[in-house]
């Protein structure tokens, strides 16, 4: 499972692109991506469109940040994985650059898009970042990791106990005789085939 957050960008587009597509971080920048952009022209060529639209929002871009569990994904994976969700999330009507981290103990993404009417396209899938509480979020993810836990839990001791449930209607039905055990019918069978001299 994937840990994912974002934040707006109201200024220094230009240093944040420099830092996702570091080359330390990016094995020597095998690890960058981008849509209706170049990553060295990203922060111009969103500038450029904010000029252009009739949007008028302090946010020059977002930048969504997509962690990974210390071995879950492939360096290769998580960085598709990262570029699918841009695609998916911006349906192709929004510039981005992805890029993904690999010199943590921990592989990370990192996808920074042009605002140009980006707040009403999160919206619509169902991110507000105005009514954003990152804390509730976290408690809402505790507590379904806790029901998680218990009924995984729960589901193992209800596997043990029809196990054992089955163990002891085995016995029962050997004790009644209404079935008898695999050993015993292989020597009835033997015995029924075996001629009497």
């Amino acid at each position: 499972m994937a840990y994912t957050k974002i934040h707006a960008i109201k200024a220094t587009v230009d240093k944040a692109i420099d830092y996702i597509c570091n080359p330390d971080k990016t094995d020597e920048k095998m690890f960058i991506s981008s849509y209706a952009c170049s990553p060295e022209t990203a922060a111009i060529d969103f500038k450029y469109t904010l000029d252009h639209c009739r949007e008028n929002s302090p946010n020059k871009a977002y930048h969504l940040i997509q962690a990974f569990a210390p071995g879950g994904v492939s360096f290769e994976e998580a960085h598709q994985i990262g570029k699918e969700l841009a695609d998916k999330v911006l349906e192709g009507k929004y510039s981005y650059v992805v890029t993904t981290h690999i010199d943590k103990g921990h592989v990370h993404n990192h996808i920074i898009f042009c605002a140009a009417g980006a707040r009403r396209m999160l919206e619509q899938v169902g991110i507000n970042l105005k009514g954003l509480n990152v804390d509730k979020l976290k408690a809402e993810l505790e507590e379904l990791t806790k029901q998680k836990n218990e009924l995984t839990f729960t589901y193992k001791n209800c596997e043990k106990e029809v196990r054992d449930l089955k163990r002891k209607q085995e016995n029962l039905n050997q004790y009644l005789g209404r079935t008898t055990p695999p050993d015993a019918a292989q020597e009835q069978l033997e015995k029924k085939n075996t001629p009497n001299l």
